[in-house]
């Protein structure tokens, strides 16, 4: 670790004035004072709140910003910017108290110093103008959808009424309310995600057309500051280095000193950085073997996804429902000889045994559908009718396209074999980059895939909505699937919830475009010394504001 660590201390040093004399400030008696390092995979698009939508960006905004809610360790919605907020018995109005002691900070003379012109207020002004910038149709924010239910937003959305008429208003500097059209029983989940993070004008303004494209055009009103943002697509010293914001660690105290993320493309990188200490924590869906039951890691397993085949629909073959029933048929049967119980379980449903429907888990509403027998004489025959309706005597050999980040290829060899032992398709396995892996399936350069199904954040909701038409790599496609989503915020609780995304679940598993195989573990992997680091498994962010290290 200690060679990497100097480099980016190197790194660091040469872009910092000379006025910051001592930027670590470690203290061993409380864990306090620490620099953590953290790789992402892939430079941040965009660390604009109302535009970012990449995992690097997000993990970045969560660090730099706060909103009104967050979520705590337990899946849970806390207040953050607000101090108090309070729901009215319609659920139609939602009024926020902002905490007095929550500042902007823009280290203007890059001294690390907190001049007196370098800090000044969060208002509820600067939410509402992060609101309307969803909503002007300039910024194109990709998260208008999601914020529907508000006041005015259809009316907005449809070009009828101004975008600055959205529903949320400040009532004065300290309080802000939120009207909506129709209730939402997810809306304090909203208010927790980085899209709604404060934006100020006078600083956005001030940026020109640049606002979260680079280190002079970011602002912060949390628990860190950007002091470097470095990125060269050609080099190998890519990092953004972030100090503590000393203006809000006062109220809230922020225990690390400083961050370092390192910037790389692959997630083999991160993990040959964490192999070595070069960094403190990894994230991964593969290779969490190493580290499990050893007591210098702190492992921690989150069933969040659902690997599942996919199938090309442009492809004449398996655009046949009698061949993808009898592929799917035998798949299930090797998927539960696949499943070894700590990795992988095998899966009936699209929804990841994790996931909640509001303060519930959805498994605890709706049961995981049940395991259907097989027999191979029934799928034999299945794909008979399938191929005869084809004129075909046999299926084409293809591959299984695999992303290397998902999963380990070995586990679907059973299933290659069941399917050349008992159909007679022969079926090669092809693992690749996630970056070629979401160019193949975009382009259609593929027959048959296995796709990692989750959503970005804690609800059944967010996972369906990666069959929306439009928001799939895959070009999954049904208007009525997609009708039925849109309506998924007027649940009106949520049990209500948990059962109009049930239906959803059940009629695209009969399609069987998608066909569940297994639930996958995702990991979260860090040395013991280091503790409380709070880790969202849905979204992938990581919040270090707690985080301490102990020799």
């Amino acid at each position: 670790m200690q060679k990497l660590r100097s480099l980016c201390f190197l790194i660091i040093g040469i872009f910092l004035f000379t006025g910051c004399t001592n930027p670590f400030k470690k203290d061993d008696s409380d864990g306090s004072g620490y620099l953590f390092t953290y790789t992402l995979i892939g430079n941040p698009q965009n660390l604009d709140p109302q535009s970012a939508t990449d995992k690097s960006s997000k993990i970045i905004l969560r660090n730099m910003m706060q909103g009104l809610m967050e979520e705590d360790e337990n899946g849970q919605i806390i207040t953050a910017a607000a101090k108090s907020y309070s729901i009215s018995e319609d659920f139609l109005t939602y009024t926020f108290v902002l905490r007095p002691d929550l500042y902007w900070y823009y280290d203007e003379n890059h001294n690390s110093l907190i001049d007196d012109d370098e800090t000044w207020q969060v208002t509820a002004d600067d939410f509402v103008f992060a609101f309307q910038r969803i909503f002007n149709p300039d910024t194109k924010s990709p998260h208008i959808e999601k914020y529907k239910c508000l006041k005015n937003a259809q009316s907005i959305i449809n070009g009828e009424t101004d975008y600055k008429e959205i529903g949320v208003y400040a009532e004065n500097p300290e309080r802000i309310t939120f009207q909506l059209d129709y209730a939402n029983i997810e809306f304090l989940n909203l208010l927790a995600s980085t899209s709604a993070m404060p934006c100020n004008q006078k600083f956005f303004e001030k940026t020109k057309g640049r606002y979260g494209l680079d280190e002079e055009s970011v602002i912060s009103n949390g628990s860190f500051y950007m002091r470097r943002w470095f990125y060269d697509p050609y080099g190998n010293d890519n990092l953004i280095y972030m100090q503590c914001n000393d203006a809000n660690s006062v109220s809230q105290r922020v225990f690390p000193s400083d961050l370092t993320f390192l910037i790389r493309n692959t997630d083999k990188q991160a993990e040959d950085l964490f192999s070595k200490e070069d960094s403190d924590i990894l994230t991964t869906a593969v290779g969490a073997d190493e580290y499990q039951n050893k007591n210098k890691y702190e492992v921690s397993t989150h069933y969040t996804s659902t690997l599942g085949l996919i199938f090309n629909p442009e492809s004449e073959t398996f655009s046949n429902p009698e061949v993808r029933e009898a592929l799917l048929r035998s798949a299930k049967m090797s998927a539960i000889d696949s499943a070894d119980g700590l990795d992988l379980k095998a899966a009936n449903g699209l929804i990841p045994p994790e996931i909640y429907s509001g303060k519930e888990l959805y498994r605890s509403y709706i049961k995981e559908p049940e395991s259907e027998e097989y027999d191979k004489d029934s799928y034999t025959e299945i794909l008979k009718n399938g191929m005869e309706s084809l004129n075909i005597e046999s299926l084409p050999s293809e591959n299984i396209l695999i992303c290397e980040k998902d999963v380990n290829s070995v586990v679907f060899y059973p299933m290659v074999q069941n399917w050349q032992a008992e159909l007679q398709f022969y079926a090669g396995i092809e693992t690749v980059s996630e970056e070629e892996f979401t160019y193949r399936l975009k382009s259609g350069e593929y027959s048959i895939a296995i796709y990692s199904l989750s959503g970005n954040e804690n609800s059944p909701a967010s996972v369906l909505s990666k069959f929306k038409i439009g928001e799939n790599p895959f070009s999954y496609s049904n208007a009525d699937i997609d009708s039925k989503i849109k309506i998924l915020d007027t649940a009106v609780n949520e049990k209500n919830l948990a059962e109009m995304c049930s239906e959803i679940e059940q009629e695209i598993i009969q399609e069987k475009w998608f066909v569940p195989l297994f639930y996958k573990a995702n990991y979260f992997v860090h040395r013991d010394e280091n503790t409380e680091i709070k880790y969202n498994p849905y979204s992938g962010e990581i919040n270090f504001r707690t985080a301490k290290h102990f020799e």
